[in-house]
């Protein structure tokens, strides 16, 4: 105890002997350092503002879509309603043009085949008369011709008879026979113009791809063709009428002069009559040739061969491709001709992604546009994306539901049809859902951090 008492005075005084000193080491060295660490951060804080103000980042818009095929589906509709007895593809599985994809029992599909039958026997039927047109035609134009020449020659015969009792004529008269001949002329050239403009866009709609016209049209100009065929007919008939009158007052001095007359108007109408009726059989013959066709196209998809042992109706693949969706699967289920049974992306469909656009991501969206592609079967971190095109952005927005809202449809072209896996190339199946970005601007990293008090200042 008394040696602890002598060793607390010396404690204390080299306490006291090193106070001073002691405190300026504690406190020098720490605030050197502090000041040091708070000059360090006051550079990063000016250089993170200084960089905020010059670099910018990726304004990147996002749309959720669906793979489809580019070109329209081929929709197999039943011929007719009935119950569905075997379903032979699946959604995804590819189908040859030709191959058996469903049966059904129809009990009017009989009926039906008969009909079809008949349509096709009147299709044959119509298109025989149509080749042996041509012999027709000729020998209805040589009756034509000859009424024509005897008609020249009556008139050549009744001009020399008119010449001796033309001063019985008056002179109101002259004027109204000038005046319909010249409207005869003007309704021969209008239904010559009228029939050059039916036949040339009849030949367009009769090219391939309908040459840019449409079936009004073509109907529009045989309407036209048949209007002015009628003012022709008419004016005839007003000048052969005026003619009769003319004649009849010469006929009152020469009856021979009348009787020449008559003759002439005769054949004017027998010859106008044969002209007609040639127009006439070719018109009545291309109408019966169309209606037969639309019949024999409506019934193409039914005839007795699609008939199996049990009198169930086979339905084949119009065409090679994929199934992209069975609206029915069950046996016994009922099936409408109303409504697509099967539909069949074509085997050289292009694979598209259609993608819905938000209405407040459509301002800087233009065609053209680079898209990375995520699609959902494939995680993006383990798989990756797909590169593609923005090439199509619809002009309108649209609301595919009633409880949806409306945006603007969009469609993406892929730069490859396949994803990369460790197991190799895989093609992407329609139906698969996507993520599309597209980088639209660049935007400074400041104004992207002052966003948010801009937004609750306004």
């Amino acid at each position: 105890m008394s040696k602890n008492n002598s060793t607390l005075p010396s404690f204390k005084s080299s306490l006291y002997d090193h106070q001073r000193d002691g405190i300026e080491v504690l406190l020098g060295k720490p605030a050197q350092l502090l000041f040091a660490v708070n000059l360090t951060i006051l550079a990063l804080i000016v250089c993170a503002l200084v960089w905020a103000f010059f670099a910018k980042a990726d304004v990147i818009v996002t749309a959720t879509g669906t793979l489809q095929p580019k070109q329209d589906l081929r929709r197999v509709y039943p011929p007719v309603d009935g119950e569905l007895r075997g379903i032979y593809v699946e959604t995804g599985a590819p189908v040859e043009a030709g191959d058996i994809i469903a049966r059904i029992n129809a009990r009017g599909a009989v009926e039906a085949a008969s009909r079809a039958q008949e349509a096709r026997l009147k299709l044959a039927q119509v298109r025989s008369e149509v080749e042996l047109f041509p012999q027709k035609r000729v020998l209805l134009q040589e009756k034509s011709d000859a009424l024509k020449v005897q008609l020249d020659a009556k008139r050549r015969e009744f001009k020399r008879r008119e010449a001796a009792g033309l001063s019985q004529v008056t002179q109101a008269q002259r004027a109204r026979l000038e005046e319909s001949r010249a409207q005869l002329e003007q309704a021969v050239r209008a239904e010559k113009t009228a029939r050059l403009e039916s036949e040339k866009y009849e030949r367009l709609f009769a090219s391939a791809g309908g040459g840019g016209v449409s079936r009004n049209q073509v109907r529009q100009k045989q309407e036209a063709l048949l209007d002015a065929k009628a003012k022709h007919r008419s004016v005839q008939a007003r000048l052969a009428g005026l003619e009769y009158e003319v004649s009849q007052a010469i006929s009152q001095a020469d009856s021979e002069f009348s009787s020449l007359r008559q003759e002439v108007a005769e054949l004017g109408v027998q010859y106008a009559t044969a002209v007609q009726k040639i127009e006439e059989e070719s018109a009545k013959l291309n109408f019966k040739l169309r209606s037969a066709e639309l019949a024999a196209s409506a019934a193409e998809r039914l005839s007795f061969d699609n008939f199996d042992e049990d009198n169930y109706l086979k339905l084949y693949a119009p065409v090679s491709g994929v199934v992209t969706e069975v609206s029915s699967t069950q046996l016994g289920e009922k099936v409408e001709a109303s409504r697509p049974l099967i539909s069949i992306a074509p085997v050289d469909a292009e694979r598209i992604v259609r993608i819905k656009i938000a209405e407040k991501d459509r301002g800087f969206l233009k065609t053209g546009l680079p898209v990375k592609l995520k699609f959902n079967a494939f995680p993006y971190r383990n798989y990756g994306s797909v590169a593609g095109t923005l090439e199509y952005i619809s002009p309108t927005a649209t609301q595919v539901k009633a409880n949806e809202i409306p945006a603007y449809l969009g469609r993406v072209k892929l730069s490859r049809e396949t994803i990369n896996t460790p197991q190799g190339e895989i093609v992407l199946t329609y139906g698969m859902g996507a993520l599309a970005e597209m980088v639209v601007r660049e935007r400074r990293f400041i104004d992207l951090a002052l966003d948010p008090l801009r937004g609750v200042s306004n």
